[in-house]
């Protein structure tokens, strides 16, 4: 799965819709920063279960670096600590590069995460991890796929 890959795009989008973050981008941004929270927030809880606070870390640094290379607007978006792996900078870089820059970029972050994460556990284990962070949504891998995870 490349880092651009639609099925990466659409459990990006998934994870950020589930508190509201792709609609509220014209509207109020600091809804959209507290999305945005709230989505790695859970993203984090979940994954450090199977991975700890540094796999997690590790995961997250490598991810916002690759977006930050093609959404400058992420440049003073940091991971808080190691040890509670958790984004700074947002609310100041919507106010600089506005919503839709940030929005772009953290899903561009989430498509990378997803990569990593399936070139380390395999494709469909990613999405299906990443998936379970957004509940009521269908996976992204074939239910009917005997060589799937079913």
């Amino acid at each position: 799965m490349a880092p651009n890959s639609p099925a990466a795009r659409r459990v990006a989008l998934r994870l950020l819709a589930k508190d509201g973050a792709p609609r509220t981008t014209r509207s109020d941004p600091s809804e959209l920063v507290a999305a945005i929270y709230a989505a790695f927030e859970r993203l984090g809880g979940s994954l450090t279960r199977w991975f700890g606070p540094f796999g997690y870390h590790a995961l997250l640094t490598r991810s916002l670096a690759y977006a930050r290379s093609e959404h400058p607007a992420l440049a003073n978006v940091r991971i808080q600590s190691a040890t509670h792996p958790s984004l700074e900078g947002l609310a100041e870089s919507v106010e600089l590069h506005g919503a839709d820059a940030i929005s772009e970029g953290i899903v561009s972050t989430l498509m990378a995460f997803t990569d990593l994460l399936g070139r380390l556990i395999g494709e469909e284990m990613a999405l299906r991890l990443i998936d379970q962070c957004a509940p009521g949504s269908e996976p992204e891998i074939d239910r009917t796929d005997p060589g799937g995870m079913s």
